[in-house]
């Protein structure tokens, strides 16, 4: 057993680690990490926005792996690893909270102003101009596990106040805030989202990142998953070093 672990949550009624847990196990044999699924709620809440999916509050059950771990790379079930990528572990100091920061590329203001609706909700400090990270990969110690504890105030506002849109991530980016704990920044590689290929970012193709996160239009999402999957799984099984490695497997 390694102290390190991948985590990810994967609860509801269709599999949604089919095309990414094949290369999550890669990945963690790669370099002696050990992959945590979890498959049952624990959480249970259950909120006043009927167009939510509120068991992706479920993530929060980071809190009870690290106490088993003293590190955890939490990430979402649609995100593909590509054989490029480095041991995450190594990037991150091991008392900063590594994170992907999302506030570029125009969605600054936007992500901004969901955070105030969350300060409003707890009778705080506005939130301002404080970095936003995407949720989707994280990496926490021991030492950050409170941040996942969540609190009677925080139940009670995930039920019936404001977190914006995107609740759990907005949560999380709240509680790390409030935390006060020391956040390191990955280049966005590690999360690589569709808003990264932008022309603002230079446009790079999403297989030149390491960790490409398919978050966006669940209607497309299976195809596009399934595609760079196959691309992908062929790549880890394969000696080739020259750039752009993917094309090849096109």
């Amino acid at each position: 057993m390694s102290d390190k672990a991948l985590l990810i949550i994967n609860i509801g009624e269709h599999d949604s680690a089919i095309y990414s847990r094949p290369l999550m196990k890669l990945y963690c044999k790669k370099y002696g990490i050990d992959l945590v699924e979890l498959t049952e709620p624990r959480i249970l809440l259950q909120g006043d926005d009927a167009s939510y999916q509120y068991r992706i509050f479920e993530k929060f059950q980071i809190y009870d792996v690290l106490n088993k771990y003293e590190r955890v790379l939490r990430v979402d079930t649609d995100v593909l690893i590509s054989p490029t990528a480095p041991d995450v572990f190594n990037c991150v100091p091991s008392d900063c909270f590594g994170v992907v920061y999302e506030d570029c590329g125009g969605r600054a203001e936007q992500r901004y102003s969901q955070m105030e609706i969350v300060a409003k909700s707890y009778a705080a400090a506005p939130w301002g101009t404080r970095r936003y990270f995407n949720s989707g990969v994280i990496v926490a110690s021991h030492m950050h596990r409170d941040v996942f504890k969540l609190n009677e105030q925080d139940r009670e506002i995930i039920m019936h106040g404001q977190l914006g849109g995107c609740k759990e991530q907005n949560l999380c980016n709240w509680k790390v805030r409030q935390s006060g704990c020391h956040l390191h920044e990955l280049e966005f590689r590690f999360n690589h989202m569709s808003m990264f290929s932008g022309r603002w970012n230079g446009s790079p193709h999403r297989l030149d990142s390491f960790f490409i996160h398919h978050a966006g239009s669940q209607k497309r999402k299976p195809h596009r998953m399934q595609r760079d999957s196959r691309i992908l799984g062929r790549a880890w099984h394969s000696k080739t070093a020259r750039l752009p490695w993917w094309s090849k497997f096109l």
